[in-house]
């Protein structure tokens, strides 16, 4: 009986080593949260620990993230005005076995995001590509909207631009969900709602 007891408390001192990552090489796409830090899944979090190193829209953002939950992985910056440099460099680590978290500061990667260039990088080298599912805003905004889900359209940020955001709004036929930055979504909310018969006679609007 004590011999048994011993095993089960030595398994779980390994299970607790850092160093006894069990996580395959490869790239994990991982979903964090949108808002609220609860909003996160433990394989998540698991990924997030035993990966060699998380790359990161914004690397202060994701600290926060991290702090808050005692991880102490390497953070690395990957954001639109540095993915063409940096995309290769990981891809390299990548085809030499490592195992990189890619995470945006909300979401799940590469909607509306960067990570588009490094995805596909790493598929053209034959290396794994993991998505972990987590946190999404449209599909967060789409269900507690009460429009019809069978059949919508994501389509990102608007145009800046009035008039193409106009045209744009115009020739959608179903339910339709876009992202908007809190500086403008007063306006883009104007847009698309009021009235929605003149401005989208075809489809329901969700802005999140």
């Amino acid at each position: 009986m004590v011999g048994r007891q011993k095993g089960r408390e030595e398994k779980t001192l390994h299970a607790d080593r850092p160093n006894q990552s069990t996580l395959a090489p490869g790239l994990y796409l991982v979903g964090t949260p949108i808002g609220n830090l609860d909003d996160i899944t433990i394989r998540a979090l698991r990924v997030l620990k035993e990966a060699d190193v998380i790359a990161c829209e914004d690397t202060r953002h994701t600290q926060k993230l991290l702090n808050h939950y005692g991880i102490a992985t390497r953070t690395t910056s990957y954001h639109e005005h540095n993915e063409m440099t940096r995309a290769p460099e990981l891809a390299v680590e990548l085809e030499q076995g490592a195992r990189i978290a890619l995470v945006s500061d909300a979401g799940m990667p590469g909607i509306s995001d960067p990570g588009f260039r490094l995805i596909s990088l790493a598929i053209r080298h034959h290396v794994p590509v993991v998505p972990i599912p987590g946190a999404s805003a449209f599909l967060a905004a789409l269900i507690a909207s009460g429009l019809a889900t069978d059949s919508f359209r994501f389509s990102g940020f608007l145009p800046a631009k009035r008039g193409r955001r106009r045209q744009l709004l115009e020739s959608i036929p179903v339910s339709y969900t876009h992202l908007s930055q809190s500086r403008r979504r007063k306006r883009c909310s104007a847009a698309t709602t009021w009235p929605p018969s003149m401005v989208m006679p075809n489809c329901s609007p969700c802005t999140c």
